[in-house]
């Protein structure tokens, strides 16, 4: 959980190292803050499950953040961001509390 955390921490910095549209950039890390509530809300006993493909998932996301702040399709890369985002939510709730 630490590492998934670590890495939600990292795509927050790209955001806000990014020239993304402000808006845009406020809509990812309100749902980047979210993600990173929901690991914090997780029991303890449940902190280990899946932990190499949330990871991987976690990695992938930050790769996704980082492509989109240093290029110029922005709105099709936010979309894909947004959705994969939504979907580490998903699986991240199955755990939570």
């Amino acid at each position: 959980m630490l590492k998934q955390y670590s890495i939600l921490t990292k795509c927050l910095a790209e955001l806000k190292n990014s020239d993304l549209p402000i808006i845009e950039k406020l809509k990812l890390e309100v749902q980047l803050i979210q993600t990173k509530r929901i690991l914090l809300d997780q029991k303890v006993e449940y902190r280990v499950a899946g932990v190499a493909s949330s990871e991987r998932e976690f990695n992938s996301l930050y790769e996704q953040i980082r492509t989109a702040c240093n290029s110029g399709r922005i709105k099709a890369e936010i979309e894909q961001i947004k959705g994969h985002i939504h979907q580490i939510k998903d699986q991240t709730t199955r755990y939570a509390s």
